[in-house]
């Protein structure tokens, strides 16, 4: 896991909150200092005796202020402490190392004597510039690198998020509309199968009505209908119950004994013909509005 550089106003702050942690008493001052000689010495830059009438963060845009200036025409890598002083003691209670780096320009104001110590100085001189910039060069390239590293996590961590995020809404975009789909299914099956038993109920009614004569006569015992209207309607059910081939196969038979009785029923059928056609064309119309998944068979339920 990368960590974040601390910056200076944010030990700073640190440092105040951490008062009861380090059990030393309160926090009076700040000062930073700049460590030589391999940190054998050092030399205070800025000190800040606290209360201050400046916030952490205004102390600590100083503190930079003051570092970058100090450095500004130090050659290579400089080190740095930040001291935190607590209750009456004069030595640090807490500390915070940094650095920063000078210019990397070579000094101009520094001549040599023509001489063996003057080359020998001049050259040490010119080696340590070369690995003062050399090493700022690769702290900044290593800088850039991390940040760049950092930056290329982050994007794929929202990438990740917003490619995570996407699919929850898909997922359920997809299930309202499978529900949806559902529901639409349901509702069309239940209005097909309402309209199949009405059109069964309302044939049978039909069936009912035409053999009604006959079956009061048959149950009660007695003509309550006339034979003829008795016999009519069993005649017309017969051949409304019966395809083309057998009623013409019935006509010939009859034509046989009775030819004007056969002429009859020819005519009979042929208006049960034309009915058939003319609910046949009625009934393509419907379901050519009505759409697919409806009764085709117009004929078949008439008989």
């Amino acid at each position: 896991m990368a960590f974040k550089r601390q910056s200076i106003a944010e030990w700073l702050q640190q440092a105040i909150d951490d008062v009861e942690v380090l059990g030393k008493g309160d926090c009076h001052a700040f000062a930073v200092v700049h460590l030589t000689n391999e940190g054998a010495a050092q030399k205070e830059v800025d000190r800040i005796t606290l209360p201050a009438q400046l916030s952490v963060r205004d102390i600590g845009a100083r503190f930079e202020q003051r570092v970058e200036q100090y450095v500004y025409d130090l050659p290579g890598h400089q080190a740095f402490k930040l001291y935190a002083f607590y209750g009456a003691s004069t030595e640090p209670g807490a500390e915070f190392p940094f650095a920063r780096a000078g210019t990397l320009k070579f000094p101009t104001n520094v001549t040599e004597a023509a001489n063996k110590d003057g080359l020998l100085a001049q050259t040490m001189r010119h080696h340590e510039n070369m690995a003062a910039v050399y090493a700022a060069a690769q702290k900044e390239l290593i800088a850039s690198f991390a940040q760049l590293a950092r930056s290329a996590v982050e994007n794929n961590a929202a990438l990740a998020d917003e490619a995570a995020q996407l699919r929850r809404e898909l997922a359920d975009a997809r299930s309202i509309m499978m529900e949806t789909a559902a529901a639409h299914e349901r509702s069309v099956n239940e209005a097909s199968e309402r309209q199949r038993k009405d059109e069964e109920s309302a044939l049978m009614r039909k069936k009912f009505l035409e053999l009604a004569p006959a079956l009061i006569n048959t149950i009660t015992g007695k003509k309550v209908f006339p034979e003829a209207t008795e016999d009519t309607s069993i005649i017309n059910t017969l051949l409304d119950s019966m395809g083309p081939e057998h009623i013409n196969l019935l006509i010939g038979i009859v034509q046989n004994t009775n030819p004007m009785f056969a002429g009859i029923l020819s005519s009979r059928a042929n208006e049960i013909y034309e009915k058939r056609k003319a609910l046949e064309v009625a009934r393509g119309e419907a379901l050519a509005i009505i759409g697919p998944g409806a009764p085709a068979d117009a004929e078949g339920e008439l008989q």
